[in-house]
């Protein structure tokens, strides 16, 4: 039946299904099949999409010129599972932080440790200075990333599968997105993009709950510092010449 299909159930009982993924009643077959389609329907979109169109309606982080769907693909995969695997690892370390004690007393630390991060590799871009010790941060913090993973591993692997799950907004985005390209209307596509965005962030808080057993305010007080987290560390690699400029683009706007 396909109203008992995982990617049916996800969109009208989250909570159910992200409790069965807390539970490891489900397999990886479909969060991954579903983070593997939506990184081709994003590649596809990308390439396929008139630059014009897509300049004009992703105006604040317009793609960049002059890449192939190879290259959207290959940044997509790259890119995903490198930010699912810090995502998780990040959001499962903070979770454990806002457990239990004072909300109001904890939810600012995380949010200071990120901060304190990318403030560091700002300073660093705009002076040209610290070189040495902008890897030995960057390497910090990828070591910290792998030992919260080992560390909290089964809370990680349900946070990685939920999230891969969760792609499948990015492909109803893609859809939507693709549509409003044939009709022209970059209005369309740019609404479409903020209302996934934003029901993306909204299933992710609802697995981060089920997964972690926070409530919603504690999960979102551990949710927005390791997304933040995630792109910090992408900038970090930036700066240190790690990834180009293009390809840092891209991955904030896949």
């Amino acid at each position: 039946m396909i109203k008992d299909s995982f990617p049916v159930k996800l969109l009208l009982q989250p909570a159910e299904t992200f409790a069965a993924i807390a539970e490891g009643k489900t397999g990886w077959a479909w969060p991954l099949a579903l983070f593997a389609v939506s990184t081709l329907s994003s590649a596809l979109l990308l390439s396929l999409v008139p630059a014009d169109f897509m300049a004009a309606a992703s105006s604040d982080l317009p793609a960049p010129s002059g890449l192939g769907f190879s290259s959207y693909l290959a940044a997509g995969l790259a890119g995903g599972l490198g930010f699912a695997f810090f995502f998780c690892a990040l959001l499962s370390d903070f979770s454990s932080l806002l457990k239990s004690g004072r909300l109001m007393l904890r939810a600012p630390l995380p949010l200071a440790g990120v901060g304190a991060y990318a403030v560091f590799f700002i300073v660093r871009m705009n002076s040209h200075a610290g070189g040495a010790a902008g890897w030995i941060v960057a390497g910090g913090t990828l070591c910290f990333s792998v030992w919260a993973a080992l560390w909290y591993r089964k809370t990680w692997l349900g946070l990685m599968q939920a999230f891969f799950a969760v792609s499948l907004f990015t492909i109803l985005s893609d859809l939507a997105g693709g549509a409003a390209a044939l009709a022209g209307s970059t209005g369309a596509y740019k609404v479409s993009e903020y209302l996934f965005a934003f029901v993306t962030v909204a299933w992710l808080l609802k697995a981060a709950c089920a997964v972690t057993g926070l409530s919603g305010a504690r999960a979102f007080s551990a949710l927005l510092p390791a997304m933040l987290g995630v792109a910090a560390f992408a900038f970090s690699l930036l700066t240190l010449g790690v990834i180009k400029p293009e390809v840092f683009q891209l991955l904030l706007l896949m």
